[in-house]
């Protein structure tokens, strides 16, 4: 693969992860928030990609395995976290709803 269209890639890939910082600096709820970790983690799994295309090496083949291990503990650690939240919401509202 030519070295040019490595740089391509990454450089577009630097300016998407924009988009991606604010959403995870801004993000009205946890939710959205966590969306913009999970994207941020592609993108570092595609730079190793790229890392590993350009060098022709595949030892950072085991590194993208575990980050991809780790995000996807790290979202359904995150996805119990709101349903559980989300039950105790709404159990307190339906508490209120009786007592009237």
């Amino acid at each position: 693969m030519p070295d040019w269209v490595i740089l391509v890639a990454g450089i577009i890939l630097s300016l998407s992860t924009i988009p991606v910082i604010y959403r995870m600096v801004a993000g009205p709820t946890i939710l959205d928030r966590s969306v913009g970790a999970d994207m941020l983690m592609v993108f570092v799994l595609l730079a190793l990609a790229l890392f590993t295309a350009a060098t022709h090496s595949t030892f950072a083949i085991v590194g993208m395995f575990a980050i991809t291990a780790l995000g996807f503990i790290g979202t359904m650690a995150v996805a119990r976290f709101v349903s559980r939240e989300e039950t105790s919401q709404a159990k307190d509202k339906s508490d209120g709803v009786k007592q009237l």
